[in-house]
């Protein structure tokens, strides 16, 4: 009898300490969202050289455009650029889809007129949404 209740016992505690499954799916899950993502930013790393070429030839009403940032977008699923333009009293970012960025694309986000590169709180907000998975 005194070996059945040990066992119960035992069973009971391996239960209650070794059946944590969903946060450990989850962080496996997380971990392979990190790893697609790291992937994808390297192939939008591609598009990088070609893009700066474009945008310091550009003649902009942004003023002196340049490129701020590029990486993939699991929201669009897509990579994406933040285009920083330098009007000299006020700075302007638009965020763009590098497979719609010509002439006439509209860009996903912007913060125009800000008087400090850093005056742009909400626009930076929407565009860690967009690096995040759902």
């Amino acid at each position: 009898m005194k070996k059945a209740i040990i066992l119960v016992f035992f069973i009971f505690a391996i239960i209650l300490t070794g059946c944590d499954t969903d946060e450990n799916s989850s962080q496996s899950e997380k971990i392979v969202q990190q790893e697609f993502a790291f992937k994808k930013n390297q192939e939008c790393l591609k598009f990088k050289d070609k893009l700066e070429i474009k945008l310091n030839s550009k003649d902009s009403p942004f003023g002196e455009t340049s490129l701020e940032q590029i990486f993939y977008s699991p929201k669009v699923n897509s990579c994406l650029y933040v285009e920083y333009g330098d009007q000299g009293a006020s700075w302007n970012r638009r965020l763009l889809d590098i497979t719609n960025d010509g002439p006439s694309s509209n860009p996903l986000d912007v913060c125009l007129d800000a008087k400090t590169p850093y005056d742009c709180d909400e626009f930076d907000k929407k565009l860690e949404d967009y690096k995040t998975f759902e």
